[in-house]
């Protein structure tokens, strides 16, 4: 909903592949935290290990 930000990166001028990644880690907000385990459940009808 108007966060279409690419995700920051370490180094841009890195390769992008994931077999030269050595670990990925991100975080959500508090915000997007609380739409993804109680919003988009209620939205699909389903719970939220299966999205």
């Amino acid at each position: 909903q108007g966060d279409d930000q690419p995700l920051p990166r370490d180094k841009p001028e890195g390769s992008m592949r994931t077999r030269d990644a050595a670990h990925a880690s991100s975080w959500l907000s508090k915000d997007l935290t609380h739409k993804l385990l109680k919003v988009a459940p209620a939205a699909y009808r389903t719970q939220v290990n299966d999205l």
